[in-house]
């Protein structure tokens, strides 16, 4: 979304920059708090290889129609709805994606740091945030052709 807002010129790039490294950095810290609860290592890499083209689809799918639903939120001026929608969107496409809905390079990125269910190798980051991107641009046009932004 942040990129999307830079696209819209709804916020600076300077904006975008440090919201980008806030959100890395808060997932990271997610990440690590949420090893220490479980008792697992603070880092540790995961060993979940999510490469293949049905993957990257299926997180295309997951990023342009989250982009969609926020576009039709909008539109519809139906924000207040947004943290149920947006939640709803993301759990449901954990479970019909075959990506299981990273949705976010943030995420993508602190998920490669737990080698648990949810992880992603490292090795696998940089094809799903092409793919995220994809689905970003995908998004966009869907959007647009709702004639919503």
């Amino acid at each position: 979304m942040t990129i999307v807002e830079l696209w819209r010129r709804q916020i600076s790039a300077a904006t975008a920059a440090l919201y980008v490294g806030v959100q890395i950095a808060g997932a990271i810290v997610g990440t690590i708090t949420a090893n220490f609860m479980f008792n697992k290592p603070l880092v540790f890499a995961s060993h979940h290889d999510r490469s293949g083209m049905s993957k990257y689809l299926g997180e295309v799918l997951a990023t342009a129609g989250l982009l969609v639903v926020i576009a039709l939120l909008r539109k519809s001026q139906s924000l207040r709805f947004a943290p149920v929608v947006i939640s709803a969107w993301i759990g449901a496409a954990c479970f019909f994606t075959s990506s299981t809905s990273f949705v976010n390079p943030a995420v993508t990125i602190a998920r490669s740091m737990s080698n648990t269910y949810a992880g992603i190798a490292p090795h696998s980051i940089l094809p799903f945030i092409a793919a995220q991107m994809v689905g970003m641009v995908l998004g966009i046009g869907v959007s647009r052709f709702f004639n919503a932004r």
